[in-house]
């Protein structure tokens, strides 16, 4: 599978990223510390497979959206498989977490 585009709002310290990765056949993303490198990673882990680096349980959730925003959204576009996968996340609400995953074919 080859990721074309990653949007991400809100997710641990990105406010809003959205990546157009469809020119490149390999991906590096390079910087200083602190940059967001690695949240970048745990986005794209987080959406593809609902985990991530230090989540360990549901109930962690909460930490994925960025401090005083009320939720978390990452978008993946790919092509191999023509598919767009989501998931969202809201902050805990009375001891409850969101977690919501759509997978939408899109138009050959």
């Amino acid at each position: 599978m080859k990721l074309n585009r990653v949007k991400i709002q809100n997710f641990i310290g990105i406010e809003s990223a959205d990546l157009d990765l469809s020119s490149a056949k390999i991906h590096c993303f390079v910087g200083p510390n602190a940059a967001g490198k690695s949240t970048i990673r745990d986005a794209v882990s987080w959406c593809l497979l609902g985990t991530c680096r230090g989540l360990k349980t549901k109930d962690q959730m909460a930490g994925l959206v960025r401090i005083g925003q009320p939720k978390a959204v990452v978008e993946i576009h790919a092509d191999t498989e023509k598919f767009k996968r989501s998931r969202t996340t809201k902050t805990a609400d009375g001891g409850r977490i969101f977690d919501m995953r759509t997978l939408e074919r899109e138009a050959a």
